[in-house]
């Protein structure tokens, strides 16, 4: 059986093109159509280079961005953790480092409504640093805007200022200096605050007399009428129609609203 040899078919064929009589214009015909084949062909080759390189690269470029992105991650994440380990939580009271004893008052603020109280009743002081001696809390120097703004006034002490905010945050400034916490455990601390035992301060004016035995008064908007009782007659000398006043009330059982304290501001 005879084996079958490119290279003696190629040779073979070679041999035969030299007998063959081309004319110049043929010979360059031949040349010029060979010359183009080669190029395209190194072009080809060349072009699958490129690519070849292009898509290496790419890969590469791929490679450094993802491992990047999980090492960021990554150390963002030990960063957090490092971190939620140092900023230990704590109670509030242990922060604040005081006597319940050492309270004398505890001045309120409602920064939303513009109204404020004080109180000095032992009962309603316990109440209050129950609620808050239950709080857990973590440094974090999130900015906020204030809704309530607790003041304790202690014995021997610049006092301490308590700010509130929505989203469990809170500021606590010792006269020095001012510490940003987040608040870790939602117990209703605001509950006595927030209740109807105390009685809030609001800025209005006195408008006039209504039956004899009211007061009108426009304040936050609103224009109410206040029952006059045993608790305001001597104060209601000092005002005139028009005046800017200060004024509390307690509403009864009945729905009206009774005077507690008023004075000119």
């Amino acid at each position: 059986m005879k084996h079958y040899d490119d290279q003696d078919d190629l040779d073979q064929n070679f041999k035969q093109l030299n007998k063959i009589a081309f004319k110049k214009s043929q010979k360059e015909e031949v040349y010029v159509t060979m010359m183009e084949k080669i190029t395209r062909s190194r072009k080809k080759k060349r072009f699958h280079f490129m690519i070849k390189n292009v898509i290496a690269t790419s890969f590469v470029a791929l490679f450094v961005l993802v491992g990047g992105y999980i090492l960021i991650n990554e150390v963002i994440i030990d960063n957090k953790s490092n971190q939620g380990t140092i900023n230990e939580v704590k109670s509030l009271l242990n922060v604040l480092e005081i006597d319940r004893a050492k309270i004398s008052s505890i001045s309120i603020t409602n920064l939303n409504e513009n109204t404020w109280t004080e109180v000095k009743d032992e009962s309603m002081i316990d109440m209050m640093i129950s609620d808050l001696a239950k709080l857990e809390v973590i440094e974090d120097e999130v900015q906020f805007s204030e809704t309530y703004r607790v003041e304790l006034s202690v014995e021997n002490h610049p006092g301490f200022t308590i700010e509130f905010a929505e989203g469990n945050y809170m500021r606590i400034f010792d006269g020095v200096v001012a510490n940003h916490y987040k608040i870790m455990n939602d117990n209703n601390y605001l509950r006595t605050i927030e209740s109807d035992l105390l009685v809030w301060n609001f800025e209005g004016v006195f408008r006039d007399y209504a039956d004899g035995d009211q007061l009108i008064i426009s304040y936050n908007g609103m224009i109410e009428y206040f029952s006059i009782t045993s608790e305001v007659l001597e104060d209601l000398a000092t005002i005139a129609q028009g005046d800017t006043i200060t004024f509390s009330f307690i509403k009864s059982q009945e729905g009206r609203l009774l005077l507690q304290t008023v004075s000119k501001r």
